[in-house]
């Protein structure tokens, strides 16, 4: 029987588990939300405060009936003094009490707010999230409860409306977000403390919350009342607002999500997105489209995730219209993003990542001595394309009968195969090298044998800037006579005079 199921037989048999009305709410809220299953292991941040307090007893209430298991975490930040050691002190006596686990842990976050140029409220918040995680992490937990309120809701979408922020700062908190839950979400602060003081609960109160020098609470303390003024469910009201605002980014989400698995792919940690689909679509998705891709592209970067910071947090309006900017050039173009991101223009695609360092040139040449046919060489990981060269001597007289000259027709049946390549060996002057571009590097391209830059060529290819260093080229001195994988230069082309053939074949690995 499902815990929904369960509430309904026990409503309808009068069974009424709680005593206080708060109590079901919360409850209610829980069961509809999908916050705990019967048998989790959760872990409290409990400061000491009325709302961690009030979310710690609640827990310890339904814990028989969802039989769950309770670790409290306290964060002593070194900031208050003795305010702080006896905000430690009620917090383990109040567990003691109810028969919770207790774990206090005391940080100095002054000197890492001075240390990461942070705000103490800003270090304070990175460093209880980077614990909460740790000791979910070693306990093995399911999720983490957190003591926001609808109050603390309203206030979040004030500050991210005033600093400008899109639908995901709009829609405010969420009930869940990952490992995360806010079973109080649906209580105000008033709520909270009139049920601590029917259930005579005492608990702390932390003099910062009541300094109007941090922008929350100014927003809490002067703003929040004002509005109330106005109308006393302005709180209520921005909270509904908020959760609206939430369905609407929900479902761009799963529209971004289609429309980048039906057009877009993914090249070595690259999103790669065709500007041609791009610009078909409203440019509300395609800005739901760069967010997501730029998510997914840097969901790598643990370190952010484990201080509790999300790891787009610096990603304005300001940036994605800066990338939808580069589908309007002619040109290819790049926009430096928060976080190591960067966005760029390569040609008819926007791609959308980090941007991969441009090698030096290959120090290593390899050196094909003029008398060491055949042989192989695996070509080095880091350069492209990645595969063996193999590498012999043939006699020009193979497809006829020995000491004949060769003819038009015997030309025509050497292979002609994007990665089996014939050259007339006599034309080569110097020692034959495998490496990457140099500056006046060339080939040779009809009509006329003119002569054209390696860099020339790779553009007009197309081949992106970050891989035109990393190509290897089989050269001849300065001309080059294969840019493996691409075009071989007509300067070294078998004809009728041709005596010997060096055949070049790749094989990938």
């Amino acid at each position: 029987m499902g815990q929904a199921e369960e509430k309904d037989r026990r409503e309808k048999q009068g069974d009424r588990p709680f005593a206080d009305p708060l109590e079901y709410k919360v409850y209610d809220y829980i069961l509809k939300n999908r916050l705990l299953r019967s048998g989790y292991h959760v872990i409290a941040g409990v400061s000491g405060g009325a709302d961690s307090v009030c979310l710690l007893f609640l827990l310890y209430r339904f814990s028989d009936i969802l039989n769950l298991q309770i670790t409290a975490v306290h964060v002593h930040h070194g900031i208050r003094g003795e305010s702080a050691d006896r905000d430690a002190w009620i917090t383990e006596e109040l567990c003691r009490s109810l028969g919770i686990s207790c774990l206090v842990f005391r940080e100095d976050v002054p000197g890492i707010a001075k240390e990461q140029g942070l705000s103490e409220e800003e270090a304070g918040r990175i460093v209880r999230y980077r614990i909460l995680r740790r000791v979910r992490g070693e306990r093995s937990a399911n999720v983490i409860a957190a003591a926001h309120h609808e109050d603390d809701n309203a206030e979040t979408v004030l500050w991210n409306l005033i600093r400008g922020a899109g639908l995901a700062g709009l829609g405010g908190m969420t009930p869940q977000r990952n490992d995360m839950i806010r079973p109080l979400l649906c209580c105000t602060k008033k709520e909270i403390v009139a049920y601590l003081k029917r259930q005579r609960i005492s608990w702390c109160r932390d003099e910062t919350n009541e300094l109007p020098v941090y922008t929350r609470n100014k927003l809490r303390l002067d703003i929040i009342p004002k509005l109330a003024q106005i109308n006393p469910k302005a709180s209520e009201h921005i909270c509904r607002t908020a959760e609206i605002v939430c369905e609407v980014r929900q479902w761009m989400e799963l529209e971004a999500e289609r429309w980048i698995v039906l057009n877009g792919s993914v090249e070595e940690g690259q999103a790669v997105l065709p500007i041609a689909a791009l610009m078909e679509g409203h440019r509300a998705l395609r800005m739901q489209v760069y967010l997501l891709a730029l998510s997914k592209m840097n969901q790598e970067n643990r370190a952010l995730a484990d201080m509790g910071k999300g790891a787009l947090n610096n990603l304005s309006r300001r940036h994605l219209l800066l990338i939808d900017g580069l589908l309007e050039q002619s040109h290819n173009g790049a926009v430096q993003l928060p976080e190591g991101l960067w966005a760029w223009r390569r040609y008819d695609s926007l791609v959308l990542g980090r941007r991969k360092e441009r090698q030096e040139a290959f120090s290593e040449t390899k050196t094909l001595c003029r008398k060491a046919f055949p042989f192989e060489w695996e070509i080095p990981e880091g350069l492209l394309p990645r595969g063996i060269l193999s590498f012999q001597l043939l006699p020009a007289f193979i497809h006829g009968e020995a000491g004949n000259n060769r003819n038009a027709d015997t030309c025509e049946k050497i292979p002609e195969k994007m990665y089996t390549k014939w050259f007339d060996y006599d034309k080569i002057k110097n020692t034959l090298s495998v490496r990457t571009r140099k500056t006046g590097d060339y080939i040779r391209i009809m009509p006329g044998f003119r002569k054209k830059t390696v860099k020339a060529f790779m553009i007009d290819k197309k081949i992106p800037w970050e891989d035109r260093d990393r190509i290897c080229l089989l050269a001849d001195g300065s001309h080059v006579l294969w840019v493996v994988g691409h075009r071989v230069s007509e300067g070294y082309k078998v004809t009728e005079q041709t005596k010997t053939i060096l055949q070049v074949q790749m094989r990938k690995v």
